[in-house]
């Protein structure tokens, strides 16, 4: 019954099938199962209460040399463990998976868990790593002749090139993966490029008018699509794209739709994006006190979920505050600890960010040469960045 419910859940919850990826293991009953989840009020709340369950299935799976059940279940028990944080598990099960698949000779479900475990160590802020796991599935998938599942791990690849500091090809590569599968017929995965498209536009490229423009088709696409996860990522940064527009009503339209998908999913995670969002829009409206609520908030909530990049980027905010409010040594110190964690991170621009907001605290506490050396490595830094 597990894998039918992981199944159903994962189009009931996600918007996704990927039945071009599944293999020929037998479900149990899975109309009937799919028609139960389907009338429930929240089909990843029943799946949550199954983790041990799961955890213990892919473990006997993995022991007993059933590779394709294996890595089946972790397909869908990844949703799990990334809406509640559950990074051992998540770690443990996807490398189980791997070496039995491994063991068995299975190189398509080993191309697959290869892929899925890129976007476990992306989730954990590990770039680097994350990047040799996305090239090894995309080498994978193309050995195979697999266009379906190349498509689906090049759609990864545009964020990853993009935390390389690669912007244009970062776009280039969404939209190729968008024409892939759009091809194929899977418009949740296409409207998550539209999302990475308008990410790259914003976040490295510095356009947030065509940012706003792609990331409201992505929000427009995942809603048709059914995917609430995709539906609320995209709202988050389409919430971003237009505060730096000044749009202050799109904004706060777009940030409650992630904040109702918060309250209906109960996603740690997605509560640390809700609360930055909130308190970007509370800055963007004058309410310094609201807005340092949120941001204290979400950090709290990044840190227990060990989500490094959210750190600094919730950190350089708060330091922003501080120099808004003339709270020099405070900024300084929020912003020197912005520097620090983002060390632990392969991600070019925000390794430059903190140096530079650090550079504009020690400028107006007074310490110039520290500003300036602060300045100057954050421009080294972007000096390797391919801005388009």
């Amino acid at each position: 019954m597990l894998l039918a419910l992981t199944d159903a859940v994962r189009r009931a919850d996600d918007g996704g099938d990927h039945g071009h990826l599944l293999g020929d293991e037998s479900r149990w009953r899975p109309g009937e199962v799919a028609a139960e989840v389907a009338a429930t009020s929240s089909p990843l709340a029943w799946l949550r209460a199954e983790r041990i369950s799961l955890v213990a299935a892919i473990r006997q799976a993995a022991e007993s040399s059933r590779d394709d059940y294996c890595w089946q279940l972790c397909m869908g028990a990844g949703l799990v463990f990334q809406m509640g944080a559950h990074f051992d598990d998540w770690h443990d099960t996807y490398h189980q998976a791997l070496a039995a698949t491994e063991a068995a000779g299975n190189r398509h479900g080993q191309a697959v868990v290869t892929m899925m475990l890129a976007e476990y160590y992306h989730a954990r802020r590990r770039l680097a790593t994350t990047k040799l796991y996305s090239d090894r599935a995309l080498s994978l998938f193309e050995q195979l002749d697999d266009h379906y599942g190349y498509a689906l791990a090049l759609r990864r690849s545009s964020q990853y090139q993009r935390h390389g500091g690669r912007i244009g090809k970062a776009v280039a590569v969404a939209r190729k993966a968008h024409e892939l599968l759009v091809a194929f017929g899977d418009p949740a995965a296409a409207a998550d490029c539209l999302v990475l498209e308008g990410i790259a536009y914003l976040d490295g490229g510095g356009n947030p008018a065509e940012a706003a423009n792609v990331l409201a088709q992505a929000v427009k696409a995942a809603r048709h699509a059914g995917s609430r996860n995709i539906l609320a990522y995209g709202s988050y940064w389409l919430t971003l794209a237009h505060l730096a527009l000044g749009n202050l009503g799109e904004a706060a339209t777009a940030e409650a739709e992630l904040s109702e998908f918060v309250k209906t999913s109960d996603h740690q995670i997605g509560v640390v994006y809700a609360r930055h969002a909130r308190g970007r829009l509370y800055l963007g409206m004058g309410d310094l006190a609201k807005a340092r609520r949120e941001f204290l908030a979400g950090l709290a909530g990044a840190r227990n979920v060990r989500d490094s990049l959210m750190q600094v980027r919730i950190l350089t905010d708060l330091g922003e505050l501080d120099l808004t409010e003339g709270k020099y040594p405070e900024a300084t110190g929020t912003l020197t600890e912005a520097v620090n964690v983002s060390q632990d991170l392969d991600y070019a621009l925000w390794r430059a960010r903190p140096l530079q907001r650090l550079g504009d605290g020690l400028a107006a506490a007074g310490d110039q040469d520290g500003a300036s050396a602060a300045r100057q490595e954050a421009s080294t830094i972007l000096a390797r960045v391919d801005f388009p």
